[in-house]
Protein backbone atom coordinates (compact mmCIF):
# COMPACT_ATOMS: atom_id res chain seq x y z
CA UNK A 1 0.00 0.00 0.00
CA UNK A 2 1.63 3.47 -0.87
CA UNK A 3 -0.44 5.75 1.87
CA UNK A 4 -2.67 5.27 4.82
CA UNK A 5 -5.46 6.77 2.94
CA UNK A 6 -5.07 4.13 0.03
CA UNK A 7 -5.13 1.25 2.97
CA UNK A 8 -8.46 3.19 4.39
CA UNK A 9 -10.07 3.56 1.10
CA UNK A 10 -9.25 0.76 -1.14
CA UNK A 11 -7.27 -1.91 1.24
CA UNK A 12 -6.38 -5.22 -0.15
CA UNK A 13 -6.53 -6.96 2.40
CA UNK A 14 -8.63 -6.52 5.85
CA UNK A 15 -8.56 -8.31 9.07
CA UNK A 16 -11.67 -8.27 11.28
CA UNK A 17 -10.26 -8.04 15.13
CA UNK A 18 -12.73 -9.87 17.22
CA UNK A 19 -14.08 -11.35 14.00
CA UNK A 20 -17.25 -13.76 15.40
CA UNK A 21 -19.58 -16.65 13.49
CA UNK A 22 -22.48 -15.84 16.02
CA UNK A 23 -25.43 -14.01 14.23
CA UNK A 24 -26.23 -10.70 15.67
CA UNK A 25 -22.36 -9.82 17.03
CA UNK A 26 -20.48 -7.12 15.10
CA UNK A 27 -17.69 -9.36 14.32
CA UNK A 28 -20.33 -11.74 12.40
CA UNK A 29 -21.94 -8.17 10.71
CA UNK A 30 -18.60 -6.63 9.67
CA UNK A 31 -17.44 -10.30 7.88
CA UNK A 32 -20.99 -10.52 6.24
CA UNK A 33 -20.47 -7.01 4.79
CA UNK A 34 -17.42 -7.57 3.39
CA UNK A 35 -17.77 -10.77 1.96
CA UNK A 36 -21.63 -10.80 0.63
CA UNK A 37 -21.19 -11.22 -2.79
CA UNK A 38 -23.92 -7.95 -3.59
CA UNK A 39 -21.22 -5.59 -1.73
CA UNK A 40 -18.48 -6.82 -4.40
CA UNK A 41 -15.66 -6.16 -2.42
CA UNK A 42 -12.29 -7.52 -4.12
CA UNK A 43 -10.24 -7.70 -1.73
CA UNK A 44 -9.25 -10.47 0.79
CA UNK A 45 -10.93 -10.85 4.40
CA UNK A 46 -9.40 -12.21 7.33
CA UNK A 47 -11.01 -13.06 10.43
CA UNK A 48 -8.64 -12.70 13.39
CA UNK A 49 -9.98 -14.99 16.21
CA UNK A 50 -8.11 -16.75 19.23
CA UNK A 51 -8.39 -20.24 18.45
CA UNK A 52 -10.53 -20.24 15.35
CA UNK A 53 -9.54 -21.62 12.05
CA UNK A 54 -11.86 -20.13 9.71
CA UNK A 55 -15.17 -17.96 10.27
CA UNK A 56 -17.52 -17.68 7.81
CA UNK A 57 -15.77 -18.51 4.90
CA UNK A 58 -12.73 -16.47 6.40
CA UNK A 59 -8.95 -17.85 6.94
CA UNK A 60 -9.04 -17.11 10.78
CA UNK A 61 -5.35 -16.31 12.52
CA UNK A 62 -4.86 -16.04 16.19
CA UNK A 63 -3.46 -12.58 15.68
CA UNK A 64 -2.96 -9.95 12.78
CA UNK A 65 1.00 -11.02 13.02
CA UNK A 66 -0.24 -14.44 12.19
CA UNK A 67 -1.62 -13.70 8.91
CA UNK A 68 0.59 -14.81 6.45
CA UNK A 69 0.04 -11.73 4.32
CA UNK A 70 0.43 -8.53 5.63
CA UNK A 71 -3.19 -6.59 6.47
CA UNK A 72 -3.64 -2.91 4.94
CA UNK A 73 -6.61 -2.78 7.39
CA UNK A 74 -7.88 -3.79 11.09
CA UNK A 75 -11.61 -3.49 12.21
CA UNK A 76 -11.30 -3.67 15.57
CA UNK A 77 -14.32 -4.98 17.28
CA UNK A 78 -13.08 -5.81 20.93
CA UNK A 79 -13.73 -4.73 24.17
CA UNK A 80 -12.16 -1.16 25.32
CA UNK A 81 -9.47 -2.36 27.63
CA UNK A 82 -7.94 -5.10 24.69
CA UNK A 83 -7.84 -1.46 21.93
CA UNK A 84 -4.78 -0.44 22.92
CA UNK A 85 -2.57 -3.82 23.35
CA UNK A 86 -4.44 -4.72 19.19
CA UNK A 87 -3.29 -0.97 18.41
CA UNK A 88 0.52 -2.21 19.17
CA UNK A 89 -0.34 -5.60 17.60
CA UNK A 90 -0.83 -3.45 14.19
CA UNK A 91 2.06 -1.54 14.40
CA UNK A 92 4.20 -4.80 14.94
CA UNK A 93 2.59 -6.49 11.89
CA UNK A 94 2.93 -3.57 9.60
CA UNK A 95 -0.83 -2.38 9.72
CA UNK A 96 -1.02 1.02 8.74
CA UNK A 97 -4.25 1.84 9.42
CA UNK A 98 -7.16 0.66 12.30
CA UNK A 99 -10.72 1.63 12.62
CA UNK A 100 -11.78 1.20 16.70
CA UNK A 101 -15.87 0.75 16.41
CA UNK A 102 -15.38 -0.49 19.95
CA UNK A 103 -16.95 2.31 22.37
CA UNK A 104 -16.32 2.71 25.92
CA UNK A 105 -13.82 5.55 25.44
CA UNK A 106 -14.08 9.24 26.34
CA UNK A 107 -17.43 8.90 25.80
CA UNK A 108 -17.86 7.31 29.49
CA UNK A 109 -16.05 9.43 31.21
CA UNK A 110 -12.78 9.75 33.08
CA UNK A 111 -11.39 6.21 33.27
CA UNK A 112 -12.45 5.80 29.11
CA UNK A 113 -10.67 8.59 28.25
CA UNK A 114 -7.44 7.82 29.82
CA UNK A 115 -7.97 4.72 28.02
CA UNK A 116 -8.58 6.23 24.95
CA UNK A 117 -5.24 8.59 25.54
CA UNK A 118 -3.49 5.25 26.12
CA UNK A 119 -4.98 4.01 22.39
CA UNK A 120 -3.47 7.19 21.27
CA UNK A 121 -0.02 7.03 22.36
CA UNK A 122 0.23 3.61 21.58
CA UNK A 123 -0.74 4.45 17.38
CA UNK A 124 1.45 7.00 17.57
CA UNK A 125 4.35 4.88 19.26
CA UNK A 126 3.62 2.02 16.63
CA UNK A 127 2.76 4.37 13.28
CA UNK A 128 -0.96 3.50 13.15
CA UNK A 129 -3.33 5.65 11.99
CA UNK A 130 -7.07 5.27 14.24
CA UNK A 131 -10.28 6.37 13.18
CA UNK A 132 -12.31 5.88 15.87
CA UNK A 133 -13.33 4.99 18.40
CA UNK A 134 -17.00 4.09 18.84
CA UNK A 135 -17.46 4.86 15.33
CA UNK A 136 -19.61 4.16 12.28
CA UNK A 137 -16.42 2.56 10.09
CA UNK A 138 -15.69 3.45 6.75
CA UNK A 139 -17.21 2.84 3.25
CA UNK A 140 -15.95 2.65 -0.21
CA UNK A 141 -18.78 2.35 -2.90
CA UNK A 142 -16.50 2.21 -5.45
CA UNK A 143 -14.35 -0.89 -4.56
CA UNK A 144 -17.49 -2.32 -2.37
CA UNK A 145 -15.66 -2.28 0.62
CA UNK A 146 -18.69 -2.30 3.78
CA UNK A 147 -16.22 -1.83 6.65
CA UNK A 148 -19.21 -0.13 8.84
CA UNK A 149 -22.28 -1.40 11.32
CA UNK A 150 -24.79 -0.50 8.37
CA UNK A 151 -26.41 -3.71 6.32
CA UNK A 152 -25.53 -3.35 2.56
CA UNK A 153 -23.95 -0.61 0.51
CA UNK A 154 -25.38 2.77 -0.31
CA UNK A 155 -26.25 3.52 -4.04
CA UNK A 156 -23.00 5.27 -5.40
CA UNK A 157 -22.67 8.64 -6.09
CA UNK A 158 -19.91 11.30 -6.14
CA UNK A 159 -20.52 12.74 -2.22
CA UNK A 160 -18.45 11.44 0.74
CA UNK A 161 -19.33 12.48 4.12
CA UNK A 162 -17.28 12.45 7.21
CA UNK A 163 -18.20 12.85 10.63
CA UNK A 164 -17.18 12.57 13.89
CA UNK A 165 -20.41 11.02 14.96
CA UNK A 166 -21.11 7.60 14.34
CA UNK A 167 -24.68 8.07 15.18
CA UNK A 168 -24.89 10.87 12.37
CA UNK A 169 -22.91 8.49 9.85
CA UNK A 170 -25.56 5.86 10.39
CA UNK A 171 -28.58 7.84 10.08
CA UNK A 172 -26.77 9.83 7.04
CA UNK A 173 -26.50 6.17 5.51
CA UNK A 174 -30.08 5.65 6.45
CA UNK A 175 -31.39 8.44 5.23
CA UNK A 176 -29.43 8.26 1.21
CA UNK A 177 -31.00 4.58 1.39
CA UNK A 178 -34.84 5.98 2.24
CA UNK A 179 -33.69 8.80 -0.34
CA UNK A 180 -31.87 7.23 -3.13
CA UNK A 181 -28.45 9.41 -2.42
CA UNK A 182 -25.19 8.02 -3.51
CA UNK A 183 -22.12 8.03 -1.74
CA UNK A 184 -18.90 7.53 -3.03
CA UNK A 185 -17.33 6.96 0.73
CA UNK A 186 -18.06 7.82 4.28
Amino acid sequence: MSDWQDALFSPRRVAIVGASSTPGKAGSLFLHNLTTVEAGFSGEVVAIHPSAKEILGCPAYPSLGASPEPVDLAIVLTPPATVPGIIADCGAAGVPVAVVISGGFAETGATGAELQREMVRTAFANGVRVLGPNCFGVINTTCGLNGSLSIGLPKRGGVSLITQSGAYGMAAYSRSTDDGVGFAKI
